[in-house]
């Protein structure tokens, strides 16, 4: 088998449009996140000098030791963040926000989501009175632009990143998977029993590209910000401090993980989950290549099952309609509503998740089911009558 992959990866490492979508994709990548850590360099600076002198803990005498700071626009906006609400959400905080989101759901507190809606806020309850009483969770983190940066980096650099990761396997996938019919020889290489089982060998080889290239788009995008930042304080501080925030369906709110994480582990865990998005783009890819006659219609059924997926739950969010809204990314749309909410992993991310850590649940499931599709879809293809 491993002589025809390698055959397989060289037809698809010739291709002149992978190497462009490559060559772009990284070129835009670092570009983008060079002006953006330009625009951050004197924050990130800032809290550096923060750190130096007053520590990386909000406490009380927090305010007192920064005054101890030379003069600067940044200290004089840190002092009247300070003056603010900065504690650290509690237990009963947290309980009394799951009740405002039922609220939302159902005037009379009773329904099908509202167990579920309770369930998790009680859990994230747990773990904030956990985080409360050891006062983890009260790192300055990015200072006042903490939710500015976070959300444009995570959200919008890496969402980026993972747009692309998806676009340059889903492309690999089926140009592999339609290479012989593109070449009018599908008729040969396919009318024997060893000829069909070269497939499984083709989805490997795009796979694999599929994997190289998703590393080379983060790389290149987090590249950047490590080379400026290789020596911040940012990296070891809890991306749940006081001054990091989530916009939900009732505002702003703290921003609260299921877990701790610092800055650099929050980076590698949402790197992970995105691999997890190119790898069930990849799958459904595969299927389509597999099961459709033409790669147009394989394409075109990848984005059109992509698009749905994301189409229809957007919508009944936005009609409010969201016991509608969980049945469809339940069945069907979980790997597009974790992409959509990407600036919000692994928080409790108000109404637009029912269990703890749904992102990657929905994510693991999706793949599961469609690394079964494709098996299925080869075995289908091998007595299928071309």
């Amino acid at each position: 088998m491993w002589p025809v992959v390698r055959h397989e990866l060289r037809k698809i490492a010739t291709l002149p449009m992978i190497w462009g979508f490559l060559v772009i994709c990284v070129a835009l990548n670092l570009m983008f996140a060079s002006l953006h850590v330009a625009s951050i360099r004197d924050d990130i600076d800032f809290v550096g000098r923060t750190v130096a002198v007053a520590g990386t803990r909000v406490d009380g005498g927090f305010a007192g030791r920064v005054r101890h700071l030379p003069e600067s626009r940044q200290r004089e906006d840190l002092l009247r963040a300070l003056e603010g609400d900065v504690r650290i959400p509690t237990g009963h905080d947290i309980t009394e926000l799951g009740r405002r989101y039922v609220d939302l759901l159902y005037s009379d507190e009773r329904g099908p989501l509202a167990n579920l809606m309770n369930d998790k806020y009680r859990t994230l309850a747990e773990h904030a009175r956990a985080m409360h009483d050891s006062g983890m969770s009260s790192d300055l983190y990015l200072g006042v632009a903490s939710e500015r940066i976070h959300a444009a980096l995570f959200g919008t650099v890496l969402g980026g990143v993972t747009w692309e990761a998806i676009a340059f396997a889903v492309l690999a996938m089926l140009y592999a998977l339609g290479r012989e019919r593109l070449a009018r020889t599908e008729s040969t290489v396919m009318s024997t029993r060893f000829g069909r089982r070269i497939v499984p060998a083709k989805m490997l080889a795009a796979g694999m590209i599929g994997v190289c290239g998703f590393l080379l788009f983060v790389l290149s995008a987090i590249a950047p910000y490590m080379t400026a930042f290789a020596d911040s304080p940012i990296w070891g501080m809890d991306v749940s401090g006081p001054f990091n925030r989530a916009t939900t369906e009732l505002g702003e709110q703290p921003f609260l993980t299921w877990t701790r994480f610092t800055f650099a582990g929050y980076l590698g865990a949402s790197a992970a989950l995105s691999f997890m998005l190119m790898l069930t783009a990849l799958l459904l890819a595969a299927v389509a290549g597999t099961l459709c006659r033409s790669m147009a219609a394989a394409f075109s059924a990848t984005g059109l099952v992509m698009f749905a997926a994301g189409a229809l739950p957007a919508v009944c969010a936005q009609n409010g309609w969201w016991e509608a809204y969980h049945l469809i990314v339940l069945i069907a749309a979980g790997p597009m509503h974790a992409l959509l909410t990407r600036s919000m992993w692994f928080t409790d991310m108000g109404l637009k998740a029912l269990v703890p850590w749904q992102e990657s649940i929905e994510t693991l499931a999706s793949a599961i089911i469609l690394a079964i599709a494709v098996k299925m879809a080869c075995r289908r293809f091998r007595g299928k009558d071309l």
